[in-house]
């Protein structure tokens, strides 16, 4: 509880990262998720008894783009998922080590050589 206590006067900070850490949940899930829609218009395009794959937000694809270009475009939907984890993984990383080496430890330390110091000399004997 009096982690807790302690975590509480940087609560601001703890949102943060775990706002973070629910964004770079969210682009994984994305990731895999273009990852499979891939897969899926592989099989479509070879295979024509497979079904359509299903598409985002209901975006249909212009039916005059070839195959390679649709390839391309989840492709790079995927890269920018991967670029944009990683950058909020930086992120995450920093204000993690911020909120626990720069904050907590700092004052926890503190604490602790408070207390040992209002201690009398008889606890030390």
């Amino acid at each position: 509880m009096r982690m807790m206590g302690l975590a509480w006067r940087y609560r601001w900070r703890c949102v943060v990262v775990l706002t973070l850490q629910i964004f770079i949940l969210m682009m994984q899930i994305g990731g895999l998720s273009l990852t499979g829609l891939g897969i899926d218009f592989f099989r479509h395009h070879v295979d024509s008894g497979a079904p359509q794959p299903r598409w985002w937000f209901g975006f249909e694809p212009p039916v005059a783009w070839n195959p390679m270009s649709l390839v391309i475009l989840i492709a790079v939907g995927i890269l920018l998922l991967a670029v944009t984890r990683s950058l909020l993984n930086y992120l995450s990383l920093v204000s993690t080590s911020d909120l626990i080496q720069r904050r907590l430890v700092v004052e926890l330390r503190q604490l602790a050589y408070e207390k040992l110091q209002r201690l009398s000399f008889h606890f030390f004997d």
